[in-house]
């Protein structure tokens, strides 16, 4: 069964979402199982858990994308690819930015109501 461009592109994203998922899960099980433990009951981590927890997102973010790329049978998964390196990269890193201003925004509002 062949299946059209635009479903395997679109099956391709869902399946890449779902395998970083199931990837940070299952490294967040390994990590566990050696009583290295994070979360929000957890705060503040120790470095030991620091490393966990940013490992397996890393990890399933890398292996995540890779599956998609695999599956969608195309080396860009993303519209900007005929864009210049220079504006990709500069679009891309500019999320972090856009995060921790909206953290920032938000705890200002938390505090606020509180």
């Amino acid at each position: 069964m062949k299946i059209a461009a635009s479903w395997r592109l679109l099956l391709a994203i869902l399946i890449g979402i779902l395998s970083v998922s199931l990837i940070q899960a299952g490294l967040t099980q390994l990590w566990k199982a050696n009583d290295i433990i994070w979360g929000s009951k957890n705060l503040p981590y120790a470095s030991l858990p620091q490393l966990g927890a940013l490992s397996s997102a890393f990890i399933g973010g890398v292996i995540g994308p890779l599956i998609a790329v695999l599956i969608a049978r195309r080396t860009a998964l993303v519209p900007m690819q005929p864009l210049p390196t220079w504006f990709r990269i500069s679009g891309v890193s500019w999320v972090v930015f856009q995060v921790a201003i909206e953290i920032t925004l938000g705890s200002a509002i938390l505090k606020q109501r509180s």
